[in-house]
């Protein structure tokens, strides 16, 4: 009897182990939701509809959506496409209509996962969060990385009604997969931390935008060519909140 007992109490014991009390897995299963806002997709599920792409239900406009084989590594790949016709703003966002998701004045942070196919003259790739206004070039309020026409380089950018201040990350522009995030920072000090493939490279204290902002991307074509951004991976957080 003695030894059943011991038996007993030895699986309870390695259940507590492996997985934990029942309010512990309660806990584990809940993020702080009164303090924080946090989701992010992976594009394995959804449509090429607008308003269905992804877990999140992404929207688009213009050009064309395509849902590509997932590689090694990166399972889940959302491909936007200008298409042939120059000057095409292709944008990406979080929101289908023409509102927004969050006052950019919040503390939060974006993270990007990107591969620009085309690095050339004619190709302009903008990614980070931007004002509902997702075909304006450029948009009149937000935070994200920028490469225009002749840059080579990234550049961080934060605007504010269509002012802003602009910085060479000193990271140049490729076709591979890049990381690109930054941190919104609002207390004690208001600032913008950009970083890419997880190292600081632009720290920004001016032209801070309080407009709604969506996550979102753009790229553009300058020529009568395609275009092309992949999507594999965005994380987004509101921080700070009191409700």
């Amino acid at each position: 009897m003695k030894q059943l007992i011991l038996s007993a109490i030895f699986i309870v014991v390695l259940n507590a182990i492996a997985f934990g009390s029942e309010s512990e897995i309660q806990r584990s299963s809940l993020y702080p939701y009164k303090s924080q806002v946090i989701f992010k997709d992976e594009f394995l599920s959804g449509s090429t509809t607008s308003g269905a792409i992804g877990t999140l239900g992404w929207g688009f406009s213009n050009g064309t959506v395509s849902q590509l084989p997932s590689i090694t590594n990166r399972p889940g790949l959302l491909r936007r496409d200008t298409g042939a016709g120059a000057g095409t703003v292709t944008s990406l966002r979080l929101n289908i209509n023409t509102s927004a998701t969050f006052a950019a004045d919040m503390s939060h942070d974006v993270l990007w996962m990107v591969r620009a196919n085309q690095n050339d003259t004619d190709t302009a790739v903008r990614v980070g969060s931007a004002t509902p206004t997702f075909t304006t070039d450029p948009p009149t309020d937000g935070i994200y990385f920028e490469k225009l026409y002749a840059d080579t380089n990234w550049f961080c950018i934060t605007r504010s009604a269509s002012v802003e201040t602009r910085t060479d990350s000193g990271i140049a522009v490729s076709t591979n997969f890049i990381t690109l995030s930054y941190q919104r920072v609002v207390s004690p000090t208001s600032s913008v931390v950009f970083q890419i493939n997880g190292t600081t490279v632009c720290t920004h204290t001016a032209t801070m935008p309080t407009a709604l902002v969506s996550p979102w991307t753009h790229i553009v074509n300058q020529a009568a060519a395609s275009k092309t951004l992949d999507h594999d991976y965005i994380q987004f957080r509101i921080y700070g909140l009191t409700r």
